[in-house]
């Protein structure tokens, strides 16, 4: 049995497509099982008049529309409509009027001399006029005097005008007619009879001009509705206690609530809908790592990661949510993924993590938009970050994004300002509070699934830790030649697109391996004496090869990444260490180059690659006696061709244009190292006061010192070099064909 489970387990250990399978199923059920659980809690099977079996708690924002929709009523009932006035109406009356004392002035002229005459045609002429006036009042218009026509025309004309001026209504038109016969009957210039041709005629011309505008009106009436606020029930009001019974005010509102489901039909029905939701967002999620990011996809500790994550971050939701819904921590999602994973793999799984948690908390749209736009915004800032105080940067400047957007949106809807402080206080302190979170759990992720991020290569970079301080000062060849292999290295790699960190970082631990016997390796021999020099040249590779075991070793004894090891074992290859296979050469042609070879791996990423190349070359260089551009390109170039024939790139993924970038960037750290001096002529100082030279004795002698022991150390770097190589030079242009390894 125990044997069974064994092999179980190791069949399970060596299938991570399988492992990421069972952690993608596990995955999916907890979401569904969560938002089922959040779906259906707090549903209920009731009817009006129904006897409340528990206590009844509002399990979200509940409007009560019947008696919104009632305030509203009210509102547009009091809406006065809004009116326009025709002043086409008024041009009308005023020419009804001018035309018809036009006329009568015609008439007149027509019949002057004969006034009997005159009031027999004029009578019959304006027997059916339009103002209604009798045949006495013909005559008396005919027979007036010419003075007195144009008083009451006059009259006629300005009262019809100033009445509809200011509009008449047909509700306001008699109204309007009773204060013009108010007005008529006062003037006392105006005999009786005037008068009552005068309010005839201003009746007859008098006609409605004041319009409701029925779009205007309607468009003021949802104004006023829209400014009724919706009669709103709060999450947590308890609504109904057990034993009371239901009443349809209180069934209503659960119902608008989505609180009720008729049968266990709807039940299912709704467990259906969220298991075809969460199906479909994990097959279109894990189709995008499928088709962009397929390591994410079969690396056991890196999707590990990302559903750990993904559910740690569900999981701290509610929490969040009970306090404020502006609260919920979501750009710790992408921070976490973009600075432990990939930026790129952030984002999709970022919005199908908002996807989720909408429908677990009924989030409206202005916040699920605000959500998004803080996962994408916090994802372009978690690219490049280097430093915690840059992670705080990131949930200020998320905070900042986030509560714009919701000043924005509570502004385009015209919401209640009242809790806008609190809302932009809550919203701001949630990407603070994600960085926070991002910089706790940071270190516990990347223990547990074995990630390196670049705050954690920031940390192994540090000179104070102990096994960079023993290289230092064990080993200080080595040392420093790490560190320029760590120069060119990270250059390299920012220029091709690689992790320029890790490139940097791996490269000073990559020959850690020389602490074991450090005066075995030229670099570190200070006196002239190598040891080398009295043992077999198979006995010298060996010792040159283990130092790559015994970094492997040294690098586990410390817990270094895996990244960093797999550097170590790969920085040489499977290359030969020349310079003891050509001695043994002179001895035994038929020698077995294997026991001079290291034994690998190759390299495989590209960081590897350019440590493996930038080791060779920092060594390389510095057997030039006169180190020049040409001389250092020709070099790069055979260095590189050597390990292309070798087969010691055959299983990296670096392209030969990326190799071109790598060799000129090398070429550039390498200028700037083996630059060129100017030659300081000597000159006569002239002649100085004794005093003078008095004073700056002292400090000539400490500069004569000084420059003597400068001018020593020197000369024992340079003797140091030359020795490494003057033997084999043309041999040890390549880094494995110096004794005690060629790097120094």
């Amino acid at each position: 049995m125990n044997f069974t489970l064994k092999h179980h387990y190791k069949r399970l250990q060596q299938n991570p497509k399988l492992i990421n399978g069972v952690v993608m199923a596990c995955s999916l059920c907890l979401v569904f099982f969560l938002l089922t659980r959040a779906v259906l809690s707090g549903l209920y099977n009731y009817e009006v008049g129904s006897e409340v079996k528990e206590d009844i708690y509002l399990k979200s924002d509940v409007v009560d529309t019947l008696e919104t929709e009632a305030l509203r009523a009210q509102a547009i009932d009091k809406t006065e409509p809004v009116t326009y006035i025709d002043f086409s109406k008024l041009v009308e009356a005023k020419k009804k009027l001018t035309d018809y004392f036009t006329t009568l002035g015609e008439i007149k002229e027509t019949y002057a001399e004969d006034r009997e005459l005159l009031t027999r045609v004029y009578a019959g002429i304006e027997k059916d006029n339009a103002f209604a006036l009798t045949e006495d009042e013909l005559h008396t218009m005919a027979l007036l005097s010419q003075e007195r026509t144009a008083v009451l025309q006059n009259y006629a004309v300005d009262i019809t005008s100033e009445n509809m001026a200011n509009g008449i209504s047909n509700d306001g038109i008699i109204e309007a007619s009773a204060n013009i016969d108010r007005f008529i009957a006062e003037l006392t210039d105006l005999r009786e009879v005037e008068q009552t041709i005068l309010k005839k005629l201003v009746h007859g011309a008098l006609t409605v001009n004041r319009f409701i505008d029925i779009e205007a009106t309607k468009d003021k009436q949802s104004a006023a509705a829209e400014q009724v606020s919706d009669v709103i029930y709060k999450k947590g009001t308890p609504l109904a206690y057990k034993g009371e019974m239901l009443t349809e005010k209180q069934y209503q509102i659960l119902s608008d609530g989505e609180m009720l489901y008729a049968s266990i039909d709807y039940a299912w029905m709704i467990f259906l809908g969220i298991g075809l939701i969460v199906i479909l967002l994990w097959l279109i999620m894990h189709f995008y790592l499928y088709e962009y990011y397929p390591p994410v996809l079969f690396t056991v500790k890196k999707y590990g990661l990302l559903m750990a994550t993904f559910t740690f971050v569900l999981l701290l939701t509610p929490f969040f949510n009970n306090v404020s819904p502006y609260l919920i921590p979501l750009p710790l999602f992408s921070m976490l993924i973009s600075i432990m994973l990939n930026p790129a793999v952030a984002v999709p799984f970022g919005i199908g993590l908002l996807i989720i948690v909408t429908l677990w908390h009924n989030l409206s749209v202005g916040l699920s938009i605000m959500y998004l736009l803080g996962l994408i915004f916090s994802t372009l800032l978690s690219k490049n970050i280097r430093q915690r105080s840059q992670l705080m940067m990131n949930g200020v400047y998320t905070s900042l994004v986030m509560t714009f957007f919701i000043s924005a949106w509570v502004l385009f809807n015209r919401m209640d300002l009242n809790t806008l402080l609190i809302t932009l206080l809550m919203t701001m302190a949630n990407g603070i509070i994600s960085a926070i979170i991002t910089i706790g759990v940071m270190p516990i992720f990347e223990s547990l699934f074995g990630i390196l991020t670049p705050l954690r290569l920031l940390e192994l970079s540090n000179p104070n830790r102990d096994i960079l301080k023993r290289l230092m000062l064990e080993a200080p060849g080595t040392y420093h030649h790490s560190i320029l292999v760590g120069n060119m290295a990270e250059t390299a790699a920012h220029d091709i697109g690689a992790d320029n960190v890790l490139a940097r970082v791996a490269s000073f631990y990559h020959d850690i391996g020389k602490l074991e016997r450090p005066y075995y390796f030229k670099e570190n021999q200070i006196a002239g004496e190598n040891p080398h020099d009295m043992l077999p040249p198979q006995i010298s590779a060996g010792i040159i090869k283990q130092h790559v075991a015994h970094g492997l070793a040294l690098s586990k004894r410390h817990k270094l990444p895996i990244e960093i090891q797999k550097v170590i074992t790969s920085h040489h290859g499977t290359s030969i260490i020349k310079y003891f296979y050509h001695l043994e050469q002179q001895k035994n042609e038929h020698v077995d180059y294997k026991i001079f070879a290291y034994d690998g791996p190759k390299p495989v990423t590209r960081e590897e690659v350019i440590i493996m190349l930038a080791d060779s070359v920092e060594a390389a260089v510095r057997t030039l006696d006169s180190p020049t551009k040409p001389t250092v390109r020709a070099l790069i170039d055979k260095i590189v061709d050597q390990k292309r024939e070798e087969g010691q790139l055959n299983e990296s993924n670096i392209t030969l244009k990326e190799l071109e970038t790598v060799k000129e960037s090398f070429i550039r750290v390498l200028s700037g190292i083996f630059h060129e001096r100017i030659a300081y002529p000597d000159v006569t100082l002239p002649q100085r006061d004794k005093e003078e030279e008095n004073t700056t004795a002292h400090q000539n002698d400490s500069s004569k010192t000084k420059e003597s022991l400068n001018s020593n150390l020197k000369d024992n770097v340079k003797e140091n070099v030359k020795d490494n190589y003057t033997k084999h030079k043309e041999i040890s242009s390549d880094q494995e064909g110096n004794p005690g390894h060629n790097e120094a």
